[in-house]
């Protein structure tokens, strides 16, 4: 009998998205799925539009939340619900190649993986680009550098329910961003069954409302100290180098990005760079660095020398010739 994958997709006021996205999972070439339509208590016509495609395919099944907990209680009340033996993840404004379930599942299940992951395309309103987020490893790399170089997105993946359920480990709720970092990565680190495949299955929608790309007004970022202390807590210690390399991603590029994009001072950033430097002094020394992208490994050098004029000049670039 062949596999089912549970396809989880947590719904918010995404009305304009929504059907492209259910759309492209129901166009499968692989046809055992059940889709997890679960709205959040939406206040615009999203949970009508999951209501009909529940109505139209049995494979479908629209559920509702009492009240509004953010995408990672939708997502946990999906992992909960979920009846197959695989899981899935995709946001209600991506979408997803019909080869999306079979390419995945076929090594999963040939391997017996316990986690696969694809590579995707990102696409704004402008354009579409190949992410290269797998950052040239492949099926046949270390186990380690697999850990390493693999992102933390959810959506890019397939799990085996069996493997996730016996970590457990579920999505905290109590984090409305950056959820998938306190989950994903600790869980790369509990098995040595991790599958890659070189193709762009998945598309990201970046919306121009998007906190990256939101207006340069100043916000709590306290969501990702909140994530990264859960993702060092719930991580397997065997692997605290590809987890350091996480860090360097997520807190001396990522968090230190948005600080500057949102107005923080120059003494709030070199404070959070100092914390991290507190927590990993050797960090700039992490050998999985020699194949980060060339400008992030020259903004995260420089982020070492807490040079924070030079950063703000190279925010104040990548925003002007993304907008062209």
């Amino acid at each position: 009998m062949e596999a089912k994958i549970s396809i989880i997709v947590p719904i918010y006021n995404v009305e304009k998205y929504l059907e492209k996205c259910i759309n492209s999972i129901l166009s499968q070439t692989y046809k055992n799925i059940e889709v997890l339509l679960i709205d959040d208590c939406s206040t615009d016509k999203s949970g009508q539009i999951a209501e009909q495609f529940a109505k139209i395919d049995n494979r479908c099944k629209y559920i509702k939340r009492e009240k509004n907990g953010g995408p990672a209680a939708a997502r946990n009340l999906g992992i909960k619900v979920s009846t197959g033996e695989y899981l899935a993840f995709i946001d209600s404004d991506d979408w997803c190649s019909q080869f999306f379930a079979e390419h995945m599942l076929k090594l999963a299940t040939e391997e017996d993986y316990d986690i696969v992951v694809c590579d995707y395309i990102m696409v704004t309103e402008k354009a579409e680009k190949v992410a290269e987020s797998l950052h040239g490893i492949n099926n046949n790399s270390s186990l380690e550098e697999k850990i390493a170089y693999i992102r933390n997105h959810a959506c890019t993946k397939i799990f085996k329910k069996d493997f996730w359920l016996q970590q457990g480990l579920m999505f905290p709720e109590n984090i409305k961003r950056g959820d998938d970092m306190a989950v994903v990565i600790p869980l790369l680190t509990r098995t040595e069954k991790i599958g890659v495949i070189n193709e762009q299955l998945y598309y990201y929608l970046q919306r121009e409302n998007s906190m990256s790309n939101s207006k340069p007004t100043k916000i709590d970022l306290k969501f990702y100290d909140d994530a990264f202390e859960l993702m060092c807590k719930n991580k397997n210690e065997k692997y605290a180098l590809e987890i350091e390399y996480h860090g360097i991603l997520e807190m001396t590029y990522g968090k230190t990005m948005l600080m500057i994009k949102h107005k923080y001072s120059n003494k709030e950033i070199k404070k959070h760079l100092n914390e991290f430097k507190a927590k990993y002094p050797n960090w700039n020394k992490n050998k999985y660095m020699k194949n980060m992208i060339p400008l992030k490994k020259l903004f995260v050098k420089i982020a070492s020398y807490k040079l924070i004029g030079i950063l703000r000049i190279m925010v104040n670039i990548n925003e002007k010739r993304t907008k062209k």
